[in-house]
């Protein structure tokens, strides 16, 4: 099967994340690539979107503990839930992949 070449990305910089039961000691610093080969409409949709998608994300990964944001796993876990929300809240077309391009955990 031939491989899909890469699509858009639309990025969300910086997102800051205080990882449950953490009481503000630790966080969790993220950086994401929205992937999409839906077309310029669909990145016009994802930039007016921009601060709902941050809210989103900051709910999906502020329930997981330290430990569970350091397993591979649960991060896999949590990028196809990011998709699965983010696709079903837009309208424009569709997002492909997350790529994290900051994952660090402090």
């Amino acid at each position: 099967p031939a491989v899909e070449p890469p699509g858009e990305n639309f990025m969300v910089e910086e997102v800051v994340i205080n990882p449950a039961g953490t009481r503000g000691k630790h966080f969790l610093r993220l950086g994401l690539a929205l992937e999409t080969h839906s077309g310029p409409e669909f990145v016009a949709e994802l930039e007016t979107r921009n601060a709902q998608l941050r809210d989103l994300i900051i709910q999906k990964f502020s329930t997981r503990t330290i430990d569970e944001l350091g397993d591979p796993t649960v991060r896999e876990e949590l990028r196809l839930q990011c998709i699965d929300e983010i696709n079903a809240a837009v309208t424009a077309g569709k997002i492909s992949n997350i790529y994290f391009t900051d994952y660090v955990l402090q």
